[in-house]
């Protein structure tokens, strides 16, 4: 499911929304003033290491990584 990046146009608030593939409507409701006047400006930067950073001893996994 990407992340999309959203501008609301009532409060110019920018922000994601995660949209699943099945969803056919191209709108998202601005978190911050619940308007449905928003436009979507792209898909988020947002990555991912593929293993959800396990192996880098960062803590995340609860102890089971390295």
């Amino acid at each position: 499911m990407p992340i999309y990046e959203y501008h609301c146009e009532e409060c110019n608030a920018d922000f994601e929304h995660l949209k699943a593939s099945s969803d056919k409507k191209d709108e998202a409701n601005c978190p911050a003033c619940k308007s449905k006047k928003t436009t979507k400006k792209g898909v988020s930067n947002f990555s991912s290491t593929g293993n959800g950073g396990c192996g880098s001893g960062c803590g995340g996994c609860h102890g089971s990584c390295g």
